[in-house]
């Protein structure tokens, strides 16, 4: 454990572990700004400028226009859960289509993303129910060895009266 001298000494460390975690989380951009966050992240988007926003999702769309028709598909079934991240790679993915002169939508079967969807919750509903039933078992475990203490103590009342 280290021991601090005073508390000036406490401060500067803090400050300096503070301040390389917020200067490793930006970016210098092309403007002399600084960016903060990594791609796509909302801080990104709140601090890069235009420029840096278009080249970014460029590149990711570009990422996809490089690939054939089913790989593109084939990534857009893993990304169903709605999640920001999965609605921007699905935008991106739709923009990529186009470019290549496909149907921006020639990937989407709602059906499918409904039932992985459903799925996964189904999943989440079964780790839930798993962790309660140890749970319950962690305090069935409990009530009965209190009762033995309970008994022990009663016992031990008994043998010295």
């Amino acid at each position: 454990m280290l021991i601090f001298k005073n508390k000036k000494s406490l401060t500067v460390i803090i400050f300096i572990i503070i301040s390389n975690f917020f200067l490793s989380s930006c970016s210098k951009n092309s403007s002399g700004g600084y960016t903060w966050g990594v791609g796509g992240s909302p801080a990104f988007y709140a601090t890069a400028t235009d420029e840096e926003i278009n080249d970014y999702e460029n590149k990711n769309i570009y990422k996809y226009v490089e690939m054939e028709v089913y790989e593109i598909c084939s990534e857009w079934d893993t990304r169903y859960a709605l999640s920001r991240r999965d609605r921007m790679n699905r935008d991106w993915m739709s923009k990529a289509l186009v470019i290549k002169g496909e149907d921006p939508m020639a990937c989407r079967n709602s059906g499918l993303d409904a039932s992985r969807r459903a799925e996964d919750r189904a999943i989440e509903a079964e780790r839930k129910a798993k962790k309660a039933e140890a749970a319950a078992r962690a305090a069935d475990r409990r009530a009965r060895q209190l009762e033995q203490e309970e008994r022990n103590r009663k016992f031990n009342e008994f043998l010295n009266e």
